[in-house]
């Protein structure tokens, strides 16, 4: 995982690729794979909290909210304070309310309240 071997400068440079990858798609609504990309940035970084927000984000659109609620905790974990995971937090924990109190399936209320992806990226 995270070790001093993948902090070489071409290693940080994949990372810094790999997340501007993964911002472009989130911003086309490419979730799935933006998905996948913060997915493959957490296996060599670990402990990169803007891969792991990004990837709540995405997990929430996709309507993934057990896999972001994890992948969230983790971030908190990380970076108690840190200003994003805690409006994530705050939206995932509203879809959830939301789909607990009209009954309707967290997929579509997630669709029609999903915001502009650049306030999470």
């Amino acid at each position: 995982m995270d070790s001093e071997a993948t902090r070489t400068p071409g290693s940080m440079r994949l990372k810094k690729d790999l997340s501007h990858d993964a911002v472009n798609l989130a911003l086309q609504g490419e979730w799935q794979r933006a998905t996948e990309v913060n997915k493959a940035i957490l296996e060599l970084f670990s402990d990169d909290v803007e891969a792991m927000n990004r990837l709540v984000k995405a997990l929430i659109e996709l309507g993934s909210y057990e896999e972001a609620r994890k992948a969230l905790d983790k971030a908190c974990e990380l970076a108690p304070y840190n200003s994003i995971a805690k409006k994530n937090r705050a939206r995932l924990d509203q879809l959830a309310a939301d789909a607990d109190t009209d009954g309707s399936s967290p997929t579509q209320k997630n669709k029609k309240t999903a915001g502009a992806p650049q306030i999470f990226i």
